[in-house]
């Protein structure tokens, strides 16, 4: 990912950090989907942070799996619904549900 947009998600993620509701997040999780538009030339790149956020793997956008939900609810990128599709997670049944509502997000057009 690059570093303009790995900024854009680090501050976001600090400033939400402590924010308990979705809905007060959503004006500040506006820049990084505002970010995206502006960049179509990053999709490949952002598209590996965003699915890296399921998984939790280094190079993840920080952000985590609600910042996903909300931008999925207006991109809709198949590359990250085929990600949470195939995603298997040990057994966490908080996460599982999350990953299972960021599916229903595409059904929800």
């Amino acid at each position: 990912m690059s570093a303009p947009f790995l900024q854009v998600c680090q501050d976001v993620a600090k400033v939400t950090r402590y924010i308990q509701s979705f809905e007060q997040c959503r004006p500040h999780w506006q820049r990084v989907l505002d970010y995206i538009h502006s960049h179509p030339e990053e999709r490949p790149s952002i598209v590996l942070a965003l699915t890296r956020i399921l998984t939790e793997e280094d190079g993840a956008a920080p952000g985590g799996l609600y910042l996903l939900q909300f931008l999925m609810e207006s991109l809709r990128w198949p590359e990250v619904k085929h990600a949470a599709e195939n995603f298997t997670h040990d057994g966490n049944g908080w996460y599982d549900a999350e990953v299972r509502h960021l599916l229903e997000v595409y059904d929800a057009a």
